[in-house]
Formats: structure tokens, sequence, C-alpha cells
């Protein structure tokens, strides 16, 4: 569950941007040189056919893929300052006042409220920001590159890069909820991003020669009218104990 709140941290932040439109948009996530990249080989033994098979039968499982370097794709829906995030069979609705994530099994038809971030600790690093110049094109909007570099708990390098555009409505990224987790400095770095974010990537020391890299990035965008009940719990779903 760890794994799956951070990575719900990462989507937030994407989805941060987009807090005051309604938008649903489609995002995929990678991650490179993760734990168990051999997996797939071992299991598909190369066969095309039995690979595709693989990686959408993994979809259910998308912690476990990601780890084995499988692309797993995410649908998220956004308006009214209400978020939803589908993974495989798992959906996260977030409301920002008061700040509570829900978190539903489609399969087993049931829901149970999230437990809250971690604090941030008392004495954080410095965090870095700089608009690197450099551009790209991302599902046909001009994005601008932004380089955050920080320390990691354990001290060691943490590397981040997103990719933000002018052309969408946006709020500022400091609307992200991670955002209050930060340092009166940090804060005032991360700050200098500007635009709804498209591409996020963060590079991470692991136990092997190379770096994790996770990415996460925005493929789809839709403006078609979200219906209030995306943000609901839907009727019959059994409430789990905390």
């Amino acid at each position: 569950m760890p794994f799956v709140r951070r990575s719900l941290g990462i989507l937030v932040l994407l989805a941060a941007p987009f807090a005051r439109a309604d938008q649903r948009f489609t995002i995929v996530l990678r991650l490179t040189n993760g734990p168990y990249p051999s997996t797939l080989t071992s299991v598909t033994k190369g066969d095309p056919k039995l690979e595709a098979e693989f990686k959408k039968d993994m979809q259910d499982q998308p912690v476990t893929a990601l780890m084995m370097g499988i692309p797993i794709t995410l649908t998220v829906w956004s308006a009214g300052g209400k978020e939803r995030v589908d993974m495989g069979p798992a959906s996260f609705l977030t409301t920002h006042h008061p700040e509570l994530t829900i978190g539903l099994d489609r399969k087993a038809k049931t829901f149970q409220t999230m437990p809250p971030d971690e604090p941030a600790p008392a004495k954080l690093p410095p965090l870095k920001v700089k608009d690197t110049g450099r551009t790209r094109t991302i599902v046909g909007h001009l994005t601008h590159e932004y380089a955050i570099d920080t320390r990691g708990s354990d001290g060691k390098p943490l590397r981040m890069r997103m990719w933000t555009t002018p052309d969408l409505p946006s709020v500022p990224v400091s609307a992200n909820p991670l955002f209050r987790q930060m340092s009166p400095a940090q804060r005032m770095a991360f700050a200098q991003i500007k635009g709804a974010v498209l591409r996020f990537e963060m590079e991470m020391p692991s136990e092997g020669k190379k770096p994790e890299t996770f990415s996460s990035q925005i493929i789809a965008i839709s403006d078609a009218p979200i219906p209030p009940s995306i943000f609901e719990i839907p009727a019959g779903y059994k409430k789990l104990s905390e």
C-alpha cells in the first residue's frame, strides 16, 4: 500500500493543475530499471503474442506490473476540486476540502478510507528548480521542461523533471496537497513551475548499477462533461473496517 500511496501522490501532482477544469485524462506510468525487469522475458520467452496477453493481464496488478517494467494505464477525472484515479481494479476518490481519499475495490465492491499521508520531516533538504529552456510536444501541446534537484531521506540525490504547458486551464502547482508538506524554502522554489503538468519523471537511487526512473505522462485529454456520480461511492459497496 505505501507504494500505491506514493504512486497516487505523483498522480495528484499531475492532476492538481486541472483542479478547476472538468477534465478526464489518460496517463501511462513506467518504471525502468525496477527490481524485477527479467520476469517478463522469463515468463513470455520472447513470444510477442504471449507478451501482449501477459501485459494486458498484469494491468489488474499495477504495482507488480511496474516492478516488472510493464507500463500501466490509468484514467483520471478531475472537477470541482475532486479527483478520481482508476488504477487496475482499484479507484481512489479524493477531495481537498477537507483532505480525504477513499479507496474502492471495484471487483470486491468494497471501499475504505485511506490513511492520511505521513507528515513531512522536521528538516527537509533544499530543493532547486530550473527552467532548462528545452521544449517538447505532448498530446499536441508545446511543453517546457523544469529540472528539480533535491535529496532523499537517505541523503542520496533525487532528480525530477516536469514538462508543463500554458495552453491548458490550470492552477499553480502549489495547489497540490504535497506542496503543503514542503518547507517554506522548498515551496518558494517549487512555485517557479508554471502551467499544466503533462509529464513527470523521477530518478531514484537503486540497489543496482543504474537508478530507477519513474515516469508518468498524459497521453489523452477529454473535455466531455463528467457526471457527479464519478466521484461517489457506488451503491451496494461494503465499507471495510479501518
